[in-house]
Formats: structure tokens, C-alpha cells, sequence
């Protein structure tokens, strides 16, 4: 067992934690387990209260909590910071921000918005009850759970840019990417417009992850870098009710960077190789 600063956690993280502790009559003194599963850079996590760290036991400290994880973890938490989030609208939980997995790597400016489950079930309803029942039986978790796990981290980490709305009916959002000097074309149910006041050309953040292979629904232009081949967008103003940090964020982004996404976005409407895709992200 070693005493490593590999884990750190947010100061609301923390008193999360100890408020955790207090209510369930824990030891103070208890540490914080955490148990992290990898493949193919994204990343599963699970905490839990122990007494005591095993033998093979990796112990570091931060803002007074003592954390351990198995020895064999600790390649894949390093410098790894737990956060605890309150945005709202039911998102409310423990997050992670990994700089090991791939959505925790690529953001140049990475959002930082909360995923609101309440948002998220306007635009990806619920599966039927029986299916979430099912996997609870067995055990397991559902798809739909791990497809949320990763949308978390997506609107955390993701690269955020500019989107512009190219139509009301139907609903189209292009979504920049810089990387690959393109928009992707969103498919969002019509009610959003009168929903969030939407006109055509109002101004959206979307964020992004990345993937090498390449899509066949866009057109990249001359400024993309070549490293990437496709990006998954989603528009955080349908999922996040951080809208201080979404108005903010998008001050940021340089008029010449709404120019050329309302550029592309005009283009691509009349461009065939460029398709629709839906916006929900699930």
C-alpha cells in the first residue's frame, strides 16, 4: 500500500462524500473506493465506502478524503478529478474528468456543462419500463445507463463550438467542427423552436467528440487537420440547464467562427453528400 497523489477531488465532491458518510452513521475516517473499468478509452466507474485499504491498495488524499483503488487502476485514473454536480433538472450526481479516456483528451475547450436528465428525456425518451426491469434482474445495467455515463463526460469534456439553426420546419441545427471544417445537419423535433424561442440563424454550442473513421454524411474543407474522420455533436442547450457557463462559453467563440459554420450551413443544405442526422444523442 502507497500513499499516491493520483485522485484529487472537487471541494463539492468532497463535502458530498463526508455529507454521505454523516447520513449513513460511516467513519469519518472511511475512504473512498473507486473502482474503474477501461476499453478502447472510455471509461466506467463505481465508488463505494471501505474501512480499511487492501494490501495491494493505492491511498492518495484530497481535500481531506482518503481515496484508494486497486494498484492495477491506477494507469487508468491517473490525475483524474471527481466532481459532484447539482445543474438541476435532475442531473445530479458524481462525475469524472479523465484526461486517459479519448473524450477527456481531444477538447481544446472543453464545455463543462451539466447533463440535465430532464432535458435529456424530452429528446430521448425512457425505454418501456419492462426493458429497464429486465436488466435490473439480471443484474446488469441498462444500455441506456451507460449511453448516459458517457453523455455526461461528452458534455463535460467534448470540444465546444459553434452551431447555428438553418431551419424551423424542420427543426436543423448545423454543428461546427474546427478540426474537421465541416457541420454536421441535426434533426430536432419541431416544439424546440417555439420551446427555447428559436429563430432561424439563433446562435447554439454544440460539443463534440471525435472518431477517426470517416463518415460518409460530411464534406470536410480545407482547414481540417486530417486527424479525424468523423465527430459526434450534440447541442448543449437541449441537454444542459447550465446556461451562465453555455452564454459564456459562447462569447468566446469568434465571429469569423459563426461566420464560417452559417457559411457551411448554408452550403450544406444544398450539398447531397452532406445527410441528416438526429439529434438525439442516445
Amino acid at each position: 500500500m502507497a500513499e499516491q497523489s493520483v485522485v484529487m477531488l472537487s471541494s463539492a465532491a468532497a463535502a458530498m462524500v463526508r455529507k454521505v458518510l454523516a447520513e449513513n452513521q460511516l467513519p469519518r475516517n472511511g475512504l473512498l473506493r473507486v473502482k474503474c473499468v477501461g476499453e478502447d478509452g472510455v471509461f466506467t466507474y463505481e465508488l463505494n465506502f471501505t474501512g480499511a485499504p487492501e494490501s495491494d491498495d493505492v491511498v492518495c488524499r484530497s481535500q481531506g478524503v482518503r481515496i484508494c483503488f486497486d494498484r492495477t487502476m491506477a494507469p487508468l485514473l491517473q490525475g483524474t478529478t471527481i466532481d459532484f454536480h447539482d445543474g438541476g433538472g435532475g442531473a445530479r450526481g458524481f462525475t469524472f474528468m479523465n484526461p486517459n479516456a479519448s473524450e477527456g483528451t481531444q477538447a481544446s475547450d472543453p464545455a463543462r456543462v451539466a447533463l440535465s436528465l430532464e432535458k435529456l428525456a424530452q429528446l430521448s425518451p425512457e425505454p418501456p419500463w419492462w426493458r429497464r426491469q429486465l436488466a435490473s434482474l439480471m443484474g446488469k445495467r441498462s444500455d441506456r445507463e451507460l449511453r448516459v455515463q458517457r453523455l455526461t463526460r461528452h458534455l463535460l469534456l467534448g470540444d465546444s463550438r459553434a452551431a447555428v439553426v438553418i431551419s424551423l420546419k424542420p427543426l436543423l441545427v448545423a454543428a461546427y467542427s474546427e478540426d474537421i471544417d465541416c457541420v454536421a445537419l441535426l434533426r430536432f423535433p419541431d416544439s424546440f423552436a417555439d420551446r427555447d424561442h428559436l429563430a432561424k440563424g439563433s446562435r447554439l454550442l454544440t460539443v463534440n467528440v471525435y472518431s477517426r473513421t470517416a463518415a460518409h454524411d460530411l464534406a470536410p474543407g480545407p482547414g481540417a487537420t486530417g486527424d479525424w474522420g468523423d465527430f459526434m455533436p450534440v447541442i448543449a442547450e437541449f441537454l444542459s440547464d447550465d446556461v451562465a457557463r453555455i452564454e459564456a462559453r459562447k462569447r468566446e467563440i469568434p465571429e469569423a467562427e459563426w461566420r464560417r459554420a452559417t457559411e457551411l450551413a448554408e452550403l450544406a443544405l444544398h450539398d447531397d453528400r452532406i445527410g441528416i442526422r438526429p439529434g438525439s444523442p442516445l
